[in-house]
């Protein structure tokens, strides 16, 4: 006999109405049959009457087991054996298992399903949405970035409105304060470059005047020299 040891984890199917009593008396016999032969019980899990996925031995329901033990590999395939032979038993699948493996229990199991089953839901209503154009996400992104070009025009206008009256107080202020500065200053310096103004004007004049004066002397000279005149 082959004495090499290894883990294996076994689920066992049983007839669903045999009542309690007679269920657990099933499950001590294929306790024993596992320990009888050097074989040890790590973990078991009962998960009940359960639904069948299909129909087994015209049963719908079964009571679902699952144990975890170590045990020789050819003790295994008597055990299988005897499970195929045994009425009670509507399934079995006997699997080798890692010596890190842990039982996994029917809770951890309920978990994993409930989240397949918010998941697949969730697709097959976004599925449906989609196909009835409910859910337009480009629409709306194109939507809210209008609104956002239409908030920040809103907000430029309002920005220009403000600073407008500003701006002319402003000009109107600077305007009235310094038009009499300017006209002041015009006037004053109007009155202070007239005469030299006329300074100017007479000095210009003068040099017409004196090149006057020097031809009428050249005149008079010329005659006063011209030998066919006479005084």
């Amino acid at each position: 006999m082959d004495k090499r040891i290894a883990k294996y984890e076994l689920m066992l199917i049983l007839l669903p109405d045999m009542g309690e009593s007679k269920t657990a008396e099933e499950l001590q016999e294929v306790r024993e049959q596992i320990t009888s032969v050097g074989g040890e019980i790590l973990e078991e899990d009962l998960w009940g009457v359960r639904k069948l996925a299909y129909q087994i031995k015209k049963q719908e329901n079964g009571y679902y087991v699952v144990l975890n033990f170590t045990l020789g590999t050819d003790e295994v395939h008597e055990l299988e054996k005897s499970l195929i032979l045994n009425p009670q038993v509507i399934r079995h699948l006997a699997m080798r298992v890692s010596d890190s493996y842990t039982l996994k229990k029917l809770a951890d199991y309920e978990a994993e399903w409930e989240k397949d089953d918010i998941e697949s839901k969730k697709k097959e209503e976004e599925e449906q949405e989609r196909k009835d154009g409910l859910k337009k996400p480009v629409k709306k992104v194109e939507k809210v970035e209008e609104v956002k070009k239409v908030e920040k025009v809103k907000e430029v206008v309002e920005k220009k409105e403000e600073e407008k009256p500003k701006k002319e107080v402003k000009e109107e202020d600077v305007s009235e304060e310094e038009k009499p500065k300017k006209e002041v200053k015009k006037e004053d310096v109007s009155e202070e470059e007239k005469p030299k103004k006329e300074v100017k004007k007479k000095k210009e004049e003068e040099p017409d005047s004196r090149s006057k004066l020097d031809e009428f002397d050249e005149k008079l000279r010329s005659l006063i020299n011209d030998p066919d005149i006479t005084l």
